[in-house]
Protein backbone atom coordinates (compact mmCIF):
# COMPACT_ATOMS: atom_id res chain seq x y z
CA UNK A 1 0.00 0.00 0.00
CA UNK A 2 1.40 3.58 -1.11
CA UNK A 3 0.82 5.81 1.76
CA UNK A 4 1.77 8.95 0.37
CA UNK A 5 -1.40 10.08 -0.94
CA UNK A 6 -2.36 9.51 2.80
CA UNK A 7 0.12 11.84 4.16
CA UNK A 8 -0.40 13.88 1.26
CA UNK A 9 -4.13 14.68 1.95
CA UNK A 10 -3.80 14.86 6.06
CA UNK A 11 -1.15 17.66 5.06
CA UNK A 12 -3.81 19.52 2.43
CA UNK A 13 -6.42 19.21 5.21
CA UNK A 14 -3.93 21.01 8.56
CA UNK A 15 -3.24 23.66 5.45
CA UNK A 16 -7.04 24.39 5.09
CA UNK A 17 -7.88 24.63 8.96
CA UNK A 18 -5.01 27.13 9.56
CA UNK A 19 -6.71 29.32 6.46
CA UNK A 20 -10.05 29.08 8.09
CA UNK A 21 -9.36 30.17 11.23
CA UNK A 22 -7.27 33.06 9.92
CA UNK A 23 -9.78 34.54 8.06
CA UNK A 24 -12.75 34.37 10.51
CA UNK A 25 -15.57 34.08 7.69
CA UNK A 26 -18.00 31.10 8.20
CA UNK A 27 -16.99 29.74 11.28
CA UNK A 28 -20.29 27.37 11.80
CA UNK A 29 -19.29 25.43 7.98
CA UNK A 30 -16.05 25.81 9.21
CA UNK A 31 -15.86 24.00 11.76
CA UNK A 32 -18.14 21.23 10.29
CA UNK A 33 -15.60 20.90 7.51
CA UNK A 34 -12.84 20.94 10.03
CA UNK A 35 -14.58 18.32 11.97
CA UNK A 36 -15.37 16.08 9.28
CA UNK A 37 -11.31 16.35 7.71
CA UNK A 38 -10.59 15.31 11.09
CA UNK A 39 -12.53 12.34 11.22
CA UNK A 40 -10.87 11.68 7.82
CA UNK A 41 -7.21 12.10 9.30
CA UNK A 42 -8.58 9.46 11.97
CA UNK A 43 -9.60 7.16 9.19
CA UNK A 44 -6.28 8.33 7.30
CA UNK A 45 -4.19 7.46 10.59
CA UNK A 46 -5.95 3.94 11.49
CA UNK A 47 -4.82 2.72 7.50
CA UNK A 48 -1.31 3.87 8.42
CA UNK A 49 -1.94 1.58 11.59
CA UNK A 50 -2.83 -1.24 10.08
CA UNK A 51 -0.54 -0.60 7.20
CA UNK A 52 2.23 -0.41 9.72
CA UNK A 53 0.95 -3.65 11.63
CA UNK A 54 0.88 -5.80 8.46
CA UNK A 55 4.68 -4.91 7.43
CA UNK A 56 5.65 -5.30 10.65
CA UNK A 57 3.54 -9.07 10.85
CA UNK A 58 5.30 -9.38 7.36
CA UNK A 59 8.84 -8.61 8.85
CA UNK A 60 8.26 -10.77 11.38
CA UNK A 61 7.38 -13.54 8.90
CA UNK A 62 11.04 -12.73 7.21
CA UNK A 63 12.79 -12.70 10.16
CA UNK A 64 11.30 -16.33 10.84
CA UNK A 65 12.25 -17.54 7.55
CA UNK A 66 15.48 -15.94 7.30
CA UNK A 67 16.52 -17.37 11.20
CA UNK A 68 15.20 -20.68 9.66
CA UNK A 69 17.42 -20.41 6.22
CA UNK A 70 20.54 -19.47 8.45
CA UNK A 71 19.59 -22.98 10.78
CA UNK A 72 19.44 -24.25 7.59
CA UNK A 73 23.46 -23.01 6.42
CA UNK A 74 24.58 -24.37 9.64
CA UNK A 75 23.47 -27.99 9.26
CA UNK A 76 24.69 -27.77 5.20
CA UNK A 77 27.99 -26.00 6.97
CA UNK A 78 28.21 -28.87 9.39
CA UNK A 79 26.99 -31.66 7.03
CA UNK A 80 29.77 -30.37 4.29
CA UNK A 81 32.46 -30.43 7.76
CA UNK A 82 31.24 -33.92 8.59
CA UNK A 83 31.49 -35.24 4.78
CA UNK A 84 35.37 -33.27 4.49
CA UNK A 85 36.53 -35.15 7.28
CA UNK A 86 35.34 -38.01 6.13
CA UNK A 87 37.04 -37.61 3.09
CA UNK A 88 39.86 -36.28 4.65
CA UNK A 89 39.87 -39.64 6.85
CA UNK A 90 39.51 -41.82 3.69
CA UNK A 91 42.39 -40.00 2.21
CA UNK A 92 44.74 -40.37 4.80
CA UNK A 93 44.14 -44.08 5.34
CA UNK A 94 44.46 -44.34 1.67
CA UNK A 95 47.59 -42.33 1.82
CA UNK A 96 48.92 -44.52 4.83
CA UNK A 97 48.03 -47.89 2.60
CA UNK A 98 50.21 -46.44 -0.24
CA UNK A 99 52.78 -45.15 1.82
CA UNK A 100 52.71 -48.04 3.24
CA UNK A 101 52.91 -49.68 -0.27
CA UNK A 102 55.58 -47.70 -1.01
CA UNK A 103 58.06 -48.69 2.15
CA UNK A 104 57.32 -52.24 1.46
CA UNK A 105 58.17 -51.61 -2.12
CA UNK A 106 61.65 -49.96 -0.96
CA UNK A 107 62.53 -52.45 1.40
CA UNK A 108 62.17 -55.34 -0.97
CA UNK A 109 63.79 -53.47 -3.53
CA UNK A 110 66.67 -52.47 -1.28
CA UNK A 111 66.49 -56.75 0.00
CA UNK A 112 67.16 -57.31 -3.78
CA UNK A 113 69.96 -54.85 -4.30
CA UNK A 114 71.49 -56.15 -1.26
CA UNK A 115 71.59 -59.76 -2.45
CA UNK A 116 74.66 -59.07 -4.19
CA UNK A 117 76.32 -57.31 -1.36
CA UNK A 118 79.28 -58.27 0.10
CA UNK A 119 80.57 -56.99 3.83
CA UNK A 120 83.93 -54.88 2.27
CA UNK A 121 85.14 -52.90 5.73
CA UNK A 122 88.81 -54.70 6.24
CA UNK A 123 90.43 -56.33 8.96
CA UNK A 124 92.45 -53.61 11.46
CA UNK A 125 96.00 -54.34 10.64
CA UNK A 126 98.69 -56.39 12.31
CA UNK A 127 99.89 -53.22 13.49
CA UNK A 128 96.73 -52.76 15.44
CA UNK A 129 96.89 -56.42 16.64
CA UNK A 130 100.54 -56.09 17.68
CA UNK A 131 99.72 -53.04 19.83
CA UNK A 132 97.20 -54.83 21.73
CA UNK A 133 99.75 -57.52 22.72
CA UNK A 134 102.02 -54.79 24.62
CA UNK A 135 98.77 -53.20 25.90
CA UNK A 136 99.76 -52.27 29.97
CA UNK A 137 96.17 -53.65 30.47
CA UNK A 138 94.83 -57.14 29.98
CA UNK A 139 95.99 -57.55 25.97
CA UNK A 140 94.27 -61.02 25.89
CA UNK A 141 91.22 -59.67 27.24
CA UNK A 142 91.20 -56.70 24.69
CA UNK A 143 91.85 -58.89 21.84
CA UNK A 144 88.98 -61.24 22.58
CA UNK A 145 86.96 -57.74 23.14
CA UNK A 146 88.27 -56.70 19.31
CA UNK A 147 87.11 -59.62 18.29
CA UNK A 148 83.75 -60.24 19.50
CA UNK A 149 82.68 -56.46 19.02
CA UNK A 150 84.17 -56.59 14.88
CA UNK A 151 82.13 -60.27 14.62
CA UNK A 152 79.04 -58.96 15.79
CA UNK A 153 79.24 -55.34 14.38
CA UNK A 154 79.15 -57.28 10.99
CA UNK A 155 76.48 -59.81 11.61
CA UNK A 156 74.25 -57.11 12.47
CA UNK A 157 75.26 -55.30 9.09
CA UNK A 158 74.47 -58.53 7.41
CA UNK A 159 71.29 -58.99 9.43
CA UNK A 160 70.21 -55.78 8.02
CA UNK A 161 71.39 -55.88 4.43
CA UNK A 162 69.73 -59.83 3.83
CA UNK A 163 66.66 -58.99 6.44
CA UNK A 164 67.66 -61.96 8.20
CA UNK A 165 67.22 -60.37 11.53
CA UNK A 166 63.42 -60.16 14.01
CA UNK A 167 64.06 -56.38 14.51
CA UNK A 168 66.72 -55.73 16.95
CA UNK A 169 70.44 -54.49 16.88
CA UNK A 170 72.75 -54.99 19.26
CA UNK A 171 76.29 -54.59 19.83
CA UNK A 172 77.21 -55.47 23.52
CA UNK A 173 80.77 -55.12 24.60
CA UNK A 174 83.76 -53.25 23.03
CA UNK A 175 87.19 -52.42 22.93
CA UNK A 176 88.63 -49.02 23.26
CA UNK A 177 87.71 -47.11 20.18
CA UNK A 178 90.63 -47.12 17.16
CA UNK A 179 90.21 -45.30 13.84
CA UNK A 180 90.89 -48.94 12.38
CA UNK A 181 87.06 -49.31 12.94
CA UNK A 182 85.25 -46.71 11.62
CA UNK A 183 84.93 -48.66 8.29
CA UNK A 184 83.37 -51.60 10.26
CA UNK A 185 81.13 -48.04 11.63
CA UNK A 186 80.51 -47.01 8.13
CA UNK A 187 79.28 -50.14 6.82
CA UNK A 188 76.78 -50.24 10.15
CA UNK A 189 75.21 -47.07 9.73
CA UNK A 190 74.73 -47.35 5.72
CA UNK A 191 72.46 -50.71 6.50
CA UNK A 192 70.93 -48.71 9.52
CA UNK A 193 70.12 -45.86 6.83
CA UNK A 194 68.67 -48.45 4.18
CA UNK A 195 66.65 -50.21 7.39
CA UNK A 196 64.61 -47.28 7.70
CA UNK A 197 62.22 -48.92 5.43
CA UNK A 198 62.29 -52.28 6.92
CA UNK A 199 60.94 -50.11 10.28
CA UNK A 200 58.57 -48.71 8.63
CA UNK A 201 57.16 -50.98 6.91
CA UNK A 202 57.25 -54.26 8.94
CA UNK A 203 53.82 -55.50 10.89
CA UNK A 204 55.32 -58.94 12.56
CA UNK A 205 57.76 -56.23 14.45
CA UNK A 206 56.29 -53.27 14.44
CA UNK A 207 55.68 -52.75 17.99
CA UNK A 208 59.57 -54.03 19.00
CA UNK A 209 62.43 -53.04 17.45
CA UNK A 210 65.63 -52.27 20.00
CA UNK A 211 68.70 -50.30 18.95
CA UNK A 212 71.22 -51.07 21.81
CA UNK A 213 75.15 -50.21 21.94
CA UNK A 214 76.48 -51.46 25.41
CA UNK A 215 79.72 -51.02 26.55
CA UNK A 216 80.93 -49.85 23.41
CA UNK A 217 83.02 -46.69 23.39
CA UNK A 218 81.50 -43.90 20.82
CA UNK A 219 84.19 -41.34 19.26
CA UNK A 220 83.06 -37.99 17.75
CA UNK A 221 83.42 -39.51 14.39
CA UNK A 222 81.49 -42.58 15.30
CA UNK A 223 78.39 -40.61 16.94
CA UNK A 224 78.38 -38.30 14.00
CA UNK A 225 77.48 -41.26 11.55
CA UNK A 226 75.09 -42.83 13.84
CA UNK A 227 73.25 -39.19 14.03
CA UNK A 228 72.94 -39.14 10.22
CA UNK A 229 71.60 -43.01 9.92
CA UNK A 230 69.02 -43.04 12.84
CA UNK A 231 67.57 -39.42 11.94
CA UNK A 232 65.50 -41.80 9.57
CA UNK A 233 65.79 -45.02 11.05
CA UNK A 234 63.20 -44.82 14.18
CA UNK A 235 63.21 -47.54 16.62
CA UNK A 236 60.77 -48.35 19.80
CA UNK A 237 63.63 -49.23 21.70
CA UNK A 238 67.00 -47.31 22.19
CA UNK A 239 69.58 -48.01 24.23
CA UNK A 240 73.50 -46.20 25.20
CA UNK A 241 74.90 -47.92 27.86
CA UNK A 242 78.74 -47.32 29.21
CA UNK A 243 80.01 -45.49 25.87
CA UNK A 244 82.37 -43.55 27.81
CA UNK A 245 81.50 -40.45 25.79
CA UNK A 246 80.63 -36.61 26.60
CA UNK A 247 78.36 -33.45 25.88
CA UNK A 248 78.61 -34.34 21.96
CA UNK A 249 77.00 -37.96 22.81
CA UNK A 250 74.60 -36.90 25.58
CA UNK A 251 73.30 -33.99 22.57
CA UNK A 252 72.87 -36.72 19.92
CA UNK A 253 70.76 -39.16 22.47
CA UNK A 254 68.41 -36.73 23.11
CA UNK A 255 67.91 -35.64 19.78
CA UNK A 256 67.08 -38.93 19.05
CA UNK A 257 64.42 -39.60 22.04
CA UNK A 258 63.17 -35.57 20.25
CA UNK A 259 62.71 -36.31 16.80
CA UNK A 260 61.72 -40.53 16.94
CA UNK A 261 57.98 -39.73 17.77
CA UNK A 262 57.62 -43.86 17.87
CA UNK A 263 60.48 -44.45 20.89
CA UNK A 264 58.63 -45.60 23.42
CA UNK A 265 62.03 -46.68 25.66
CA UNK A 266 65.09 -44.64 26.25
CA UNK A 267 67.68 -46.45 28.33
CA UNK A 268 70.81 -44.42 28.81
CA UNK A 269 73.15 -45.93 31.62
CA UNK A 270 77.07 -45.01 33.23
CA UNK A 271 77.07 -41.91 30.24
CA UNK A 272 77.34 -39.13 32.72
CA UNK A 273 74.91 -35.63 32.04
CA UNK A 274 77.43 -33.03 32.45
CA UNK A 275 74.87 -30.26 33.46
CA UNK A 276 71.42 -29.60 34.90
CA UNK A 277 70.43 -27.82 31.13
CA UNK A 278 70.68 -31.22 30.13
CA UNK A 279 68.19 -32.45 32.69
CA UNK A 280 65.91 -29.50 31.95
CA UNK A 281 65.73 -30.79 27.98
CA UNK A 282 65.71 -34.07 28.95
CA UNK A 283 62.05 -33.14 30.51
CA UNK A 284 60.63 -30.58 28.47
CA UNK A 285 61.43 -33.35 25.77
CA UNK A 286 59.28 -35.68 28.05
CA UNK A 287 56.63 -33.46 28.01
CA UNK A 288 55.76 -33.17 24.45
CA UNK A 289 56.85 -36.45 23.54
CA UNK A 290 53.87 -38.70 22.36
CA UNK A 291 54.74 -41.92 22.94
CA UNK A 292 57.40 -42.62 25.68
CA UNK A 293 57.11 -44.74 28.13
CA UNK A 294 59.90 -46.09 29.48
CA UNK A 295 62.65 -44.04 31.21
CA UNK A 296 65.44 -45.51 32.24
CA UNK A 297 68.35 -43.34 33.80
CA UNK A 298 70.71 -45.28 35.97
CA UNK A 299 73.99 -43.89 37.41
CA UNK A 300 74.14 -40.92 35.02
CA UNK A 301 74.45 -37.72 37.32
CA UNK A 302 78.07 -36.50 38.57
CA UNK A 303 79.51 -34.05 41.14
CA UNK A 304 77.87 -31.28 38.88
CA UNK A 305 74.26 -32.35 39.09
CA UNK A 306 71.85 -32.73 42.12
CA UNK A 307 70.54 -35.94 41.73
CA UNK A 308 67.43 -35.35 44.11
CA UNK A 309 66.62 -31.95 41.63
CA UNK A 310 66.82 -34.32 38.67
CA UNK A 311 64.37 -36.92 39.99
CA UNK A 312 61.53 -34.22 41.17
CA UNK A 313 62.01 -32.86 37.60
CA UNK A 314 61.62 -35.91 35.37
CA UNK A 315 59.05 -37.16 37.64
CA UNK A 316 57.33 -33.90 37.20
CA UNK A 317 57.26 -34.10 33.37
CA UNK A 318 56.80 -37.65 33.42
CA UNK A 319 53.66 -37.63 36.01
CA UNK A 320 50.93 -38.24 33.42
CA UNK A 321 52.58 -40.83 31.15
CA UNK A 322 55.77 -42.93 32.09
CA UNK A 323 54.89 -46.40 33.09
CA UNK A 324 58.65 -47.04 34.00
CA UNK A 325 61.21 -44.74 35.85
CA UNK A 326 65.05 -46.26 36.54
CA UNK A 327 67.02 -43.60 38.80
CA UNK A 328 69.34 -46.38 40.02
CA UNK A 329 72.71 -45.08 41.46
CA UNK A 330 72.27 -41.33 40.92
CA UNK A 331 73.58 -39.94 44.59
CA UNK A 332 69.61 -39.50 45.49
CA UNK A 333 68.82 -38.17 49.29
CA UNK A 334 65.47 -36.02 49.86
CA UNK A 335 66.61 -34.73 53.47
CA UNK A 336 63.57 -35.61 54.62
CA UNK A 337 61.33 -33.89 51.89
CA UNK A 338 58.05 -35.91 50.69
CA UNK A 339 58.36 -35.10 47.49
CA UNK A 340 58.44 -38.61 46.25
CA UNK A 341 55.86 -40.14 48.68
CA UNK A 342 53.52 -37.24 47.52
CA UNK A 343 54.09 -38.38 44.14
CA UNK A 344 52.50 -41.88 45.20
CA UNK A 345 49.51 -40.81 46.54
CA UNK A 346 48.70 -38.87 43.03
CA UNK A 347 50.22 -41.76 40.95
CA UNK A 348 47.76 -43.15 38.83
CA UNK A 349 49.73 -44.26 35.45
CA UNK A 350 53.61 -45.21 37.13
CA UNK A 351 53.69 -48.72 37.53
CA UNK A 352 57.47 -49.54 38.13
CA UNK A 353 60.08 -47.52 40.32
CA UNK A 354 63.66 -47.83 40.96
CA UNK A 355 65.55 -45.51 43.40
CA UNK A 356 68.20 -48.06 44.61
CA UNK A 357 71.75 -47.74 45.27
CA UNK A 358 71.00 -43.75 46.71
CA UNK A 359 70.92 -42.29 49.72
CA UNK A 360 67.28 -42.97 51.33
CA UNK A 361 66.64 -43.43 54.71
CA UNK A 362 64.06 -44.98 57.44
CA UNK A 363 62.62 -41.66 56.86
CA UNK A 364 61.86 -42.14 53.46
CA UNK A 365 60.77 -45.55 53.93
CA UNK A 366 58.49 -44.75 56.47
CA UNK A 367 57.34 -41.45 54.31
CA UNK A 368 56.73 -44.61 51.13
CA UNK A 369 54.92 -47.03 53.54
CA UNK A 370 52.40 -44.60 54.45
CA UNK A 371 51.85 -43.31 50.67
CA UNK A 372 51.56 -46.96 49.72
CA UNK A 373 48.17 -47.44 51.64
CA UNK A 374 47.01 -44.92 48.95
CA UNK A 375 48.53 -46.24 46.14
CA UNK A 376 46.87 -49.44 43.68
CA UNK A 377 49.10 -48.48 40.94
CA UNK A 378 52.94 -49.16 41.60
CA UNK A 379 53.74 -52.60 41.17
CA UNK A 380 57.03 -52.83 42.01
CA UNK A 381 59.23 -50.45 44.10
CA UNK A 382 63.35 -51.46 44.24
CA UNK A 383 64.58 -50.02 47.45
CA UNK A 384 68.01 -52.36 47.33
CA UNK A 385 70.96 -52.04 48.70
CA UNK A 386 71.93 -51.24 51.89
CA UNK A 387 75.14 -48.47 52.74
CA UNK A 388 78.34 -50.20 52.44
CA UNK A 389 80.83 -49.30 56.05
CA UNK A 390 83.14 -46.64 54.04
CA UNK A 391 80.56 -45.65 51.26
CA UNK A 392 79.49 -41.69 50.96
CA UNK A 393 76.32 -41.53 52.24
CA UNK A 394 74.86 -40.35 48.99
CA UNK A 395 75.69 -43.57 46.72
CA UNK A 396 73.66 -46.40 48.89
CA UNK A 397 70.45 -46.32 50.77
CA UNK A 398 70.54 -46.67 54.32
CA UNK A 399 67.56 -48.34 55.37
CA UNK A 400 67.55 -50.40 58.48
CA UNK A 401 65.24 -52.66 60.37
CA UNK A 402 62.65 -49.79 61.87
CA UNK A 403 62.32 -49.22 57.50
CA UNK A 404 62.17 -51.86 56.39
CA UNK A 405 59.12 -52.97 59.17
CA UNK A 406 57.26 -50.46 58.49
CA UNK A 407 57.62 -51.03 54.36
CA UNK A 408 56.11 -54.43 55.93
CA UNK A 409 53.22 -53.42 57.46
CA UNK A 410 52.34 -51.13 54.65
CA UNK A 411 52.45 -54.27 52.38
CA UNK A 412 51.19 -56.96 55.25
CA UNK A 413 49.64 -55.74 58.30
CA UNK A 414 48.70 -58.69 60.37
CA UNK A 415 47.23 -57.17 63.26
CA UNK A 416 43.61 -58.27 61.87
CA UNK A 417 41.87 -59.35 59.31
CA UNK A 418 40.39 -56.44 58.33
CA UNK A 419 44.02 -54.49 58.54
CA UNK A 420 45.57 -57.50 56.16
CA UNK A 421 42.28 -56.75 53.69
CA UNK A 422 42.96 -52.94 53.63
CA UNK A 423 46.75 -53.79 53.18
CA UNK A 424 48.61 -52.43 49.87
CA UNK A 425 48.10 -55.80 47.89
CA UNK A 426 49.63 -54.38 44.09
CA UNK A 427 53.32 -53.49 44.86
CA UNK A 428 56.56 -55.76 45.28
CA UNK A 429 59.03 -54.16 47.27
CA UNK A 430 62.27 -54.94 46.28
CA UNK A 431 65.52 -54.87 48.77
CA UNK A 432 67.83 -57.63 48.29
CA UNK A 433 67.94 -58.75 51.76
CA UNK A 434 67.28 -62.13 53.45
CA UNK A 435 64.85 -63.13 56.40
CA UNK A 436 61.63 -61.16 55.52
CA UNK A 437 59.78 -63.07 53.24
CA UNK A 438 56.48 -60.83 53.35
CA UNK A 439 58.62 -58.96 50.74
CA UNK A 440 57.85 -61.67 48.28
CA UNK A 441 53.89 -61.75 49.57
CA UNK A 442 52.62 -59.23 47.26
CA UNK A 443 55.06 -60.96 43.89
CA UNK A 444 59.01 -60.82 43.19
CA UNK A 445 59.79 -57.42 41.51
CA UNK A 446 62.11 -59.51 39.59
CA UNK A 447 61.67 -62.72 37.08
CA UNK A 448 57.72 -63.70 36.76
CA UNK A 449 54.90 -61.84 36.07
CA UNK A 450 53.38 -60.27 39.33
CA UNK A 451 49.83 -61.83 40.66
CA UNK A 452 46.38 -60.32 40.34
CA UNK A 453 46.09 -58.10 43.35
CA UNK A 454 43.01 -59.25 44.01
CA UNK A 455 44.67 -62.74 44.64
CA UNK A 456 47.47 -61.46 46.52
CA UNK A 457 44.70 -60.07 48.96
CA UNK A 458 43.20 -63.99 49.25
CA UNK A 459 46.65 -65.32 49.81
CA UNK A 460 47.62 -62.77 53.18
CA UNK A 461 43.72 -63.46 54.64
CA UNK A 462 44.35 -67.37 54.07
CA UNK A 463 47.19 -67.16 55.22
CA UNK A 464 46.40 -65.61 58.60
CA UNK A 465 43.40 -67.79 59.45
CA UNK A 466 45.93 -70.78 58.38
CA UNK A 467 48.28 -69.69 60.92
CA UNK A 468 46.18 -69.09 63.66
CA UNK A 469 44.47 -72.05 62.81
CA UNK A 470 47.48 -74.32 63.81
CA UNK A 471 47.00 -72.64 67.33
CA UNK A 472 43.82 -73.14 67.56
CA UNK A 473 43.21 -69.28 68.09
CA UNK A 474 40.71 -68.18 65.01
CA UNK A 475 37.41 -68.06 66.91
CA UNK A 476 39.30 -66.09 69.64
CA UNK A 477 39.58 -63.26 66.99
CA UNK A 478 36.35 -63.11 65.68
CA UNK A 479 33.82 -61.16 67.09
CA UNK A 480 30.23 -62.04 68.64
CA UNK A 481 27.79 -59.73 66.59
CA UNK A 482 26.65 -61.75 63.12
CA UNK A 483 23.68 -63.74 62.93
CA UNK A 484 23.73 -67.00 62.19
CA UNK A 485 22.63 -66.95 59.04
CA UNK A 486 25.82 -65.17 57.20
CA UNK A 487 27.70 -69.06 58.66
CA UNK A 488 26.93 -70.23 54.41
CA UNK A 489 29.13 -67.51 53.22
CA UNK A 490 31.62 -67.45 56.06
CA UNK A 491 32.09 -71.26 54.77
CA UNK A 492 32.22 -70.19 51.27
CA UNK A 493 34.40 -67.60 51.39
CA UNK A 494 37.19 -70.02 52.97
CA UNK A 495 36.81 -72.26 50.52
CA UNK A 496 37.09 -69.68 47.93
CA UNK A 497 40.13 -68.20 49.60
CA UNK A 498 41.56 -71.27 50.24
CA UNK A 499 41.82 -71.63 46.10
CA UNK A 500 43.81 -68.29 45.64
CA UNK A 501 46.98 -70.62 44.09
CA UNK A 502 44.96 -72.07 41.55
CA UNK A 503 44.30 -68.73 38.98
CA UNK A 504 46.43 -68.76 36.70
CA UNK A 505 48.01 -65.67 37.88
CA UNK A 506 47.62 -65.96 41.55
CA UNK A 507 50.91 -66.34 43.77
CA UNK A 508 52.26 -69.87 44.78
CA UNK A 509 50.73 -72.23 47.25
CA UNK A 510 52.43 -71.54 50.61
CA UNK A 511 53.05 -75.32 52.10
CA UNK A 512 52.71 -73.90 55.60
CA UNK A 513 48.94 -73.52 54.35
CA UNK A 514 46.61 -75.74 56.32
CA UNK A 515 43.98 -77.53 54.22
CA UNK A 516 40.14 -75.22 54.29
CA UNK A 517 38.19 -78.24 56.12
CA UNK A 518 40.58 -77.88 59.47
CA UNK A 519 39.74 -73.61 59.27
CA UNK A 520 35.96 -74.79 59.17
CA UNK A 521 35.59 -77.10 61.32
CA UNK A 522 37.38 -74.88 64.12
CA UNK A 523 34.52 -72.35 63.14
CA UNK A 524 31.82 -74.63 63.21
CA UNK A 525 33.18 -75.85 66.49
CA UNK A 526 32.40 -72.02 67.77
CA UNK A 527 30.16 -70.76 65.17
CA UNK A 528 28.35 -68.37 66.88
CA UNK A 529 31.00 -66.55 68.35
CA UNK A 530 32.72 -66.73 64.49
CA UNK A 531 30.41 -65.04 61.98
CA UNK A 532 32.56 -61.49 62.23
CA UNK A 533 35.16 -62.67 60.06
CA UNK A 534 32.81 -62.69 56.75
CA UNK A 535 33.17 -58.74 56.89
CA UNK A 536 36.73 -59.15 56.22
CA UNK A 537 35.95 -61.97 53.58
CA UNK A 538 33.61 -60.97 51.98
CA UNK A 539 34.49 -58.23 50.28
Amino acid sequence: MNINPIINRMSSNSTKKRRVAADGTDGTESTHDVYKELMAMKSTMNELLDHTRAQTENMKSMMTLMSSIQEEMKSMRRDMNSMRQDIDMGFNEAYDATQGLHDKLNYHEALLEDQKWKYSAPRPSEEYWDNLEHDPEDNLFQESMAEDFLSDIQKCTEHMRYGTNNGDICIIGGPRHHEEFLPHWKELTDALYRYQYYLQCSVEYEKHSLFELSGVQLSDEVIDLLSSALEVSHFNEFTLKSNRFGQKGITFSLNYLENNESLSHFYLEDNPIMCIENVRRLCQIIKLHPSIECLELPNIVNEEVNGYEMLQLIMTAGKNKLDKLDLSANRISTGGDTFVSDFFVNNSVLKHLSLSENGLDDNDAKAFAAALKHNTTLRTLDLSHSRITGAPLNRFNRISEDGWAALGKAIFDDTSLNSAADSNHSCCIYQERDGLDRFEINGKAYGEDLPDPKNVRQKKIYTMLSSRNKECSNVDHFDNDLPVELLPDMLTSIQRYSNYHEAEDGPPKSQDDVIPLSIMYEVLQKWDSSLAVFESLSS
